[in-house]
């Protein structure tokens, strides 16, 4: 049997705001098809909630600001409990702690980014960082517009991945497809990974 990559998923917000059932969606269909997850959360959030509602394995941890280094070392210390080949960050603030539990925390997971919004990434230094830093191994955008949008914000284009395909065409795909494609996605990283090692 094929080892499935392992992955840790990142969620951030407190409170409820629809990301929650995407995210849930997605481990749900992927622990079908045998693939070990962990869900990394804030503590007391509606998230939290729902993982211990529906029996999914999660990490509760304590998140004080928007970049939160504490926060970001729990993702550092979940993705080495799971062994993750993956983490992946679910929203703006996810984001930021997965790469900084790379950064600082020496986190050695592929970083994989959601990333459903149209509207512009802002162009500052710690946005750019945030989407250049090597650890970001694919940017999943909602649309094709939502990749266009990020072209200019990135270095790297190659690394944009539309996932949702039928949104620009109006007919959304469904979560199973979106979770296929999603674990091609882990597993082109793992295998990418792999080809890195043997080289060097």
């Amino acid at each position: 049997m094929v080892r499935r990559p392992a992955v840790v998923h990142v969620w951030s917000p407190l409170r409820y705001g629809g990301g929650e059932q995407r995210l849930v969606a997605l481990y749900e269909h992927l622990a079908r098809e045998g693939v070990p997850q962990l869900v990394a959360c804030a503590a007391g959030s509606e998230l939290e909630r729902i993982c211990r509602a529906r029996d999914l394995r999660y990490l509760a941890l304590r998140r004080r600001t928007g970049l939160d280094p504490l926060f970001a070392r729990g993702v550092s210390r979940a993705a080495a409990a799971l062994r993750a080949d993956v983490v992946h960050a679910h929203d703006a603030h996810a984001h930021a702690a997965a790469v900084l539990a790379c950064a600082l925390f020496r986190a050695r997971a592929a970083v994989v980014v959601d990333r459903g919004l149209r509207s512009p990434a802002r162009r500052g230094a710690l946005s750019r960082w945030k989407y250049d830093h090597p650890s970001v191994r694919r940017i999943l955008c909602a649309s094709a517009a939502v990749r266009d949008v990020l072209r200019a914000a990135v270095r790297d284009a190659s690394r944009l991945e539309i996932v949702d395909g039928g949104v620009a065409r109006g007919a959304r795909p469904s979560a199973a497809v979106t979770a296929r494609r999603t674990l091609e996605i882990y597993e082109e990283l793992v295998r990418e990974r792999g080809a890195r090692r043997r080289a060097g």
